[in-house]
């Protein structure tokens, strides 16, 4: 990447994908009905944690979904309620706290049940640790074969936890719709539980790299990215280890790759780390990876949800400048939870 004839082309191709993402955005038309920009589902939400999924949910309304619903357990469903009349939520997960085994039973049917209705499913914010979900998460696995799933927070927990073989097969299976978003910590656990003792690049090294693209990049927001770089290869790596999954590795320089082509984001967010960015970040990435599924006028040769994850990316890292550079230590999440794929 370090050659004048391959920066030109790295050029080349950031222009020409500016203008696929474009392409994506679907315009609005009065004929069209509720539901055709989106009908997105958010499986999260327990006892300790209710603000995860409603940013996972509300940040996709504010991208552009029609429909947003919230699959919980019955002690967040409430509260989730409370915080946004433009929530569909539904008290049907099970949890330890409940000790129903009606709901135990019913879970999975009812989600499954609901799948046909959804576009976009997204798993994990504030899903927490409970045992009980692994039936309800295999079963929507094995039946949302046509969704696009994007993966953040505590999925990875049951991915890694579950000695349920038929729950790795059930999430490889549908690898080509599938969008994992770990944070560094995540993606440390994944590749610990994936590859063992194998070394991953080091941090100095990947730092390193970072500095150097920043700096021979700096007035691009995204590049395509040679698959040896340092900064890419272990996201290659495991994506390539999941069947090709779309992995989306949140950092400085945010890495997305489905193990036969790389991205990096190089526009830069606000230096405050705000609790619910990741979880926006999701909500954001099921609408706009649809979009890209959808969308006849691309001109591209890998697979379109990378499009949407590029979007995503982007949106977020403006709003939280844009926030950052208004309210400092006082950002918030809730400050920013209205971020359009027109924000400049």
């Amino acid at each position: 990447v370090s050659t004048q004839s391959t920066w030109g082309n790295m050029i080349k191709a950031s222009e020409e994908l500016w203008l696929n993402l474009r392409r994506i955005i679907p315009e609005l038309l009065p004929g069209k009905y509720k539901g055709q920009n989106g009908k997105i589902g958010v499986i999260g939400g327990s006892f300790e944690y209710t603000g995860a999924p409603y940013y996972a949910a509300i940040s996709a309304v504010k991208a552009g979904s029609d429909l947003t619903h919230v699959f919980c357990t019955k002690m967040a469903a409430i509260p989730i309620k409370t915080y946004s009349p433009e929530l569909i939520v539904h008290p049907a997960l099970p949890s330890s706290e409940d000790k129903s085994p009606e709901a135990e039973e019913r879970g999975p049917r009812y989600v499954c049940d609901w799948l046909k209705a959804l576009h976009a499913v997204v798993i994990g914010p504030g899903l927490g640790r409970d045992k009980i979900l692994n039936p309800t998460l295999k079963a929507v696995l094995q039946a949302a074969k046509e969704h696009i799933i994007i993966y953040d927070g505590d999925f990875f927990w049951y991915l890694i936890e579950s000695k349920d073989e038929e729950f790795l097969n059930a999430f490889l299976a549908r690898s080509s719709k599938n969008v994992i978003t770990p944070n560094r910590a995540e993606f440390s656990r994944l590749w610990k539980h994936f590859f063992g003792d194998k070394e991953a690049t080091s941090d100095s090294r990947r730092d390193e790299e970072t500095e150097r693209l920043l700096a021979e990049n700096k007035n691009e927001g995204f590049i395509q990215l040679d698959l040896e770089s340092p900064l890419v290869i272990d996201c290659v790596t495991l994506a390539n280890r999941l069947q090709n999954t779309v992995v989306f590795q949140k950092g400085r320089i945010d890495i997305i790759s489905d193990g036969k082509t790389a991205f990096g984001i190089l526009e830069q967010g606000g230096y405050k780390r705000s609790g619910g960015q990741g979880d926006i970040l999701c909500g954001l990435t099921a609408v706009y990876t649809f979009w890209a599924s959808i969308c006849k006028t691309l001109q591209i040769d890998f697979n379109p949800i990378m499009l949407g994850c590029i979007m995503a990316s982007l949106v977020i890292k403006r709003a939280s400048a844009k926030s950052f550079n208004q309210h400092v230590y006082a950002m918030t999440c809730l400050l920013y939870t209205s971020p359009s794929p027109r924000d400049s």
